[in-house]
């Protein structure tokens, strides 16, 4: 989780410099940047990497195999290795991860994945949350908030198939 955090935070950084963004450009999306930062390789090394592969992150995220030995493949492993899940990427890329969503403030939301200014706002929640996470192994009796929201430690964001407990179908 450590690992992460630092990633994340070294991302922010570079993004609240002067650092290029551009969505459609696969080394200076919102992966990119995180590739860039795991990895520290430059943003056009990692766009002809990912241009190996059809498609964007998202894609490439569905079609990983950890044993395929294509340079693609060869870069999630290098985002799982810190902590991000298969999931994490596709929804960094369009910054949806609902347990994230939830502690971005209404007065901010709908964020554009496009955005840089709403990647870096993503960011820091998510490492808002990484954070509170690991300061609440060593002590669980802190309230904490995160932009403003109270955190909720054991939060599912799964959506109930059935919420009527007269149906019989448990959730």
């Amino acid at each position: 989780m450590l690992v992460l955090e630092k990633v994340l935070l070294k991302t922010i950084q570079r993004l609240s410099s002067k650092s290029k963004y551009q969505w459609t450009h696969q080394g200076n999306c919102n992966c990119g940047h995180v590739i860039q930062s795991v990895t520290g390789m430059s943003p056009g090394k990692i766009h002809n990497i990912a241009l190996t592969g059809p498609g964007e992150w998202v894609d490439h995220a569905k079609k990983y195999c950890k044993t395929s030995g294509l340079p693609v493949d060869d870069l999630i492993s290098k985002l799982l290795s810190i902590g991000i899940k298969i999931d994490d990427i596709a929804h960094l890329e369009l910054l949806s991860d609902p347990n994230i969503i939830r502690y971005i403030p209404n007065s901010v939301k709908p964020l554009s994945y496009k955005k840089k200014e709403d990647l870096i706002y993503y960011l820091k929640t998510w490492k808002s949350i990484l954070s509170a996470k690991r300061m609440l192994i060593t002590d669980n009796s802190k309230n904490v908030f995160i932009n403003g929201i109270p955190y909720q430690q054991n939060f599912k964001s799964e959506l109930l198939l059935d919420e009527n407990p007269s149906s019989g179908v448990a959730a």
